[in-house]
């Protein structure tokens, strides 16, 4: 099974049994319960918090019964906590470990009718972040790699430097009235942002956090520490190189260029996506990310952050996905600071040599 290029962990083992018996007719009798079949995924990063090395964990139960009975199942993860909302008894479920040792999962399934199985599964924690996260990491953080849309006009990241608001920001966002239902395909806009919005605490590790305005202004102006998207008829008299729009960034550090003051996102009225606009206020001037070659990753829907030839007839991610925010996440709980560039991310483990 290859998800996102990238090779889970997987043990598969079928463990059913088929069982008749003749009559003297030669008419078979009716079939035994058979077991379900179990197998489990494992897809395990790690992030780093000072000092603590947490690994998140998602479980998948690939479960199936010939008799189409109703499946339970149970997940036993010693050392584990369940997290984003998952139980114990989800099929796909997430488990965050502290630490780096070796730990057994199990996953026991029933069907109700008295068949069952149940498999074990080893876990070497602390192994890191997969060749394709570290790729995902600097085409989103720095504009390079082989993940990165070049050229990359969007790209915050200015040679190859972790930009974006500082440590503790509190971004408050004001969206212009204008975008709500304005856009090409008439969806919920703002609604859109606020859903992203919810997920940026998260997403950063705690690094940032947000508050949501609307405002009747047409052209809202951001001032420090503020975040506002509006549409308009020309973006390029607002300063954008394109007719499409952009995002526009007031930095604290002129010359260096790391540290966003303000962010102010600007998109051609009426001929845009609503996810277009969530992709520019959120994705480029809140988290600072840069575009993501769509091509390399297996499409738009796995990113906010598409970029390459076609990205702009249509975003399909709406919001971050989780690719996004396991990148997001490594880096923002790293430990780096503003202004890192590719010698710190390699130190950090955050990206390939």
């Amino acid at each position: 099974m290859i998800v996102n290029n990238r090779i889970p962990w997987t043990i598969a083992v079928s463990a059913f049994v088929v069982a008749s018996s003749a009559c003297g007719d030669g008419v078979p009798a009716a079939l035994e319960n058979r077991d379900p079949t179990v197998a489990i995924v494992a897809d395990p990063y790690t992030l780093k918090t000072g000092d603590t090395a947490v690994t998140v964990v998602t479980l998948e139960a690939d479960v199936e019964d010939l008799d189409g009975d109703s499946l339970t199942v149970l997940w036993t993860v010693p050392g584990g906590t369940f997290v984003n909302g998952t139980s114990a008894t989800d099929e796909i479920a997430r488990v965050s470990f502290d630490g780096s040792s070796a730990r057994t999962v199990t996953l026991d399934v029933d069907d109700g009718n008295g068949g069952t199985a149940s498999r074990a599964f080893t876990l070497h924690l602390g192994t890191g972040l997969t060749r394709f996260q570290k790729n995902y990491i600097e085409a989103l953080f720095l504009g390079a790699g082989e993940f990165a849309a070049i050229p990359d006009t969007a790209c915050p990241s200015l040679n190859e430097r972790w930009s974006g608001f500082p440590r503790g920001t509190v971004v408050r966002v004001i969206v212009s009235n204008t975008v709500d239902g304005n856009s090409l395909d008439g969806g919920d806009t703002q609604q859109m942002i606020q859903d992203a919005l919810a997920d940026v605490p998260y997403a950063t590790a705690g690094w940032l956090s947000t508050t949501f305005e609307t405002t009747d202004d047409p052209n809202p102006l951001p001032g420090d520490d503020e975040a506002t998207s509006t549409d308009h008829p020309y973006p390029p008299s607002t300063g954008c190189p394109n007719e499409r729009g952009c995002t526009h960034i007031g930095w604290r550090d002129p010359g260096t260029w790391t540290i966003f003051r303000w962010a102010r996102a600007v998109q051609i009225e009426s001929t845009q996506p609503s996810d277009a606009f969530v992709h520019d206020i959120v994705g480029h001037g809140i988290m600072g990310l840069c575009h993501i070659d769509q091509e390399s990753i297996g499409g738009n829907h796995m990113t906010l952050m598409p970029g390459g030839p076609g990205a702009y007839s249509g975003q399909e991610a709406d919001k971050l996905t989780e690719a996004d925010m396991i990148a997001t996440r490594a880096v923002f709980g790293s430990g780096l600071e503003l202004g890192a560039g590719r010698s710190e991310f390699l130190a950090a483990d955050l990206i390939n040599p």
